[in-house]
């Protein structure tokens, strides 16, 4: 019995190892075609990996000028094929509809849109980029569903007052007073040049308290040919505001002086131009007189014209004294007769030598021959006022004259009047007029004398 067993199973293990031999021998493919593994292997890595979806890079704009386009750009690359639709989807908000803009390919993986401008009213935009390749693979930075957010950077805003008019050789303050609703002033500055030239002048303008920026454009910019300028601010975003521009910057104009004439020197031309008067056919010993007692008491008279001018006093009292003069003709004008107004030289001045009123626009109206004291007062203020302030002393002249030659009862008009006609006259450089007019401010007028006196040289300043 047992002998039966172990033939049984003889047998079984012959028919195992036959079946495994011939097993190996059929099922690999590659013996049978004479393939070796190995290039089987090589085979399997030459083949075309699938296709890639196209790659994004792009910086998110976080702020931006809403009113101006909005630069969009993106690097799009790692895709096997050629881009076949870049697109910017874009939305303001409020609007629930989102519109395109294709993104246009500038060199390499570059592409640039612009999301068109908008509304002041808008204060954000929402968008998203979409890429799709030849092949249909496709890829968004920022999603419909999740965009990316825009919003709304102003402009700093400029305050300031234009300068329209300074000294030459002096120094100017620029002052500006500089916000910035959204972000943050990182600069401001102002740009200089003399007119004609064309390059500008940089200065920082520096902060001072509060929103107040200012700078000194120094002395030595200031020239007689005129000064432009402008001011510029920049946020942090780059976003920059102009007040005036490179194209049309702010015009200054500079006034120049007329030469500086010592009282020495006033005091002698005064004393030539009327000895000068006396050697004529037609001396007037009155005028004379008066003009050269008026410098003889300059305590600034130099010494080698006292004794001309105690010659000369001495000539015209002689010559007085021969013959009488008559008094002066005045004009017969009829002056209303009325109380004299209560304003103080000080009150007839006001507002007058601060800053000058706007030119006017038409010439004031021919004088009448009857005026009341407001009437005159209003011709004194127009005449100082828009003119003589303005630097236009013969129109100032001519309307002042009309005033002290009606010799009207009001000294502190007439002082006024007397001391702006010698201020006119000076400018002029009618040296012998200004001393006779500074010489008709009498004492009476306090408010005026002093400064008269100081004019003639007869007290320091």
């Amino acid at each position: 019995m047992s002998t039966w067993y172990n033939r049984i199973f003889l047998l079984v293990i012959l028919f195992s190892s036959s079946f495994l031999v011939r097993s190996e021998t059929t099922t690999s493919p590659a013996n049978q075609l004479g393939v070796s593994e190995s290039s089987t292997d090589q085979q399997k890595i030459t083949e075309p990996p699938p296709n890639q979806t196209p790659v994004i890079t792009h910086t998110v704009v976080v702020r931006a000028d809403l009113q101006q386009p909005i630069p969009i750009s993106v690097e799009i690359s790692n895709s096997m094929g050629e881009i076949k639709n870049a697109k910017v989807f874009y939305r303001p908000l409020g609007n629930s509809i989102f519109q395109t803009v294709d993104l246009s390919r500038q060199s390499g993986d570059l592409f640039t849109a612009e999301i068109p401008a908008q509304d002041e009213k808008v204060i954000r935009i929402a968008y998203y980029i979409s890429v799709t390749d030849a092949q249909g693979e496709g890829i968004t930075h920022g999603s419909r569903n999740d965009p990316n957010q825009i919003l709304a950077n102003r402009k700093p805003v400029i305050v300031h007052t234009e300068i329209t008019r300074v000294r030459l050789d002096s120094p100017v303050s620029v002052l500006a007073e500089i916000t910035d609703s959204t972000e943050r002033v990182v600069s401001a500055e102002v740009f200089h040049r003399t007119t004609g030239d064309s390059l500008f002048n940089r200065l920082e303008l520096i902060f001072q308290s509060g929103k107040i920026f200012e700078v000194e454009i120094p002395a030595p910019a200031v020239q007689a040919a005129g000064l432009e300028y402008y001011i510029s601010a920049t946020d942090n975003h780059g976003l920059v505001s102009t007040h005036g521009s490179a194209e049309e910057p702010h015009q200054v104009r500079v006034r120049v002086p007329p030469p500086f004439v010592s009282f020495s020197q006033l005091l002698r031309q005064t004393h030539d131009s009327m000895v000068n008067q006396l050697n004529s056919q037609e001396p007037n010993y009155t005028l004379g007189l008066s003009q050269l007692t008026a410098i003889s008491k300059s305590s600034l008279l130099p010494s080698d014209l006292i004794s001309s001018c105690q010659r000369w006093i001495s000539v015209c009292q002689r010559e007085l004294a021969r013959k009488p003069v008559a008094p002066p003709s005045r004009p017969s004008v009829e002056v209303e007769t009325v109380s004299e107004p209560s304003q103080t030289p000080a009150q007839l001045d006001e507002g007058v030598e601060s800053e000058p009123s706007p030119e006017p626009e038409e010439e004031a109206a021919p004088p009448t021959e009857t005026y009341t004291i407001e009437q005159l007062v209003g011709i004194y203020t127009d005449a100082v006022k828009n003119y003589a302030m303005k630097g236009q002393s013969e129109e100032a002249i001519n309307r002042l004259k009309l005033i002290v030659e009606l010799q009207i009862n009001h000294r502190y008009l007439m002082g006024n009047s007397y001391f702006w006609l010698g201020v006119c006259h000076r400018r002029l450089g009618m040296y012998d007029k200004a001393i006779q007019y500074f010489n008709g401010v009498t004492n009476e007028n306090s408010f005026k004398f002093k400064e008269a006196q100081v004019q003639l040289g007869l007290i320091p300043r």
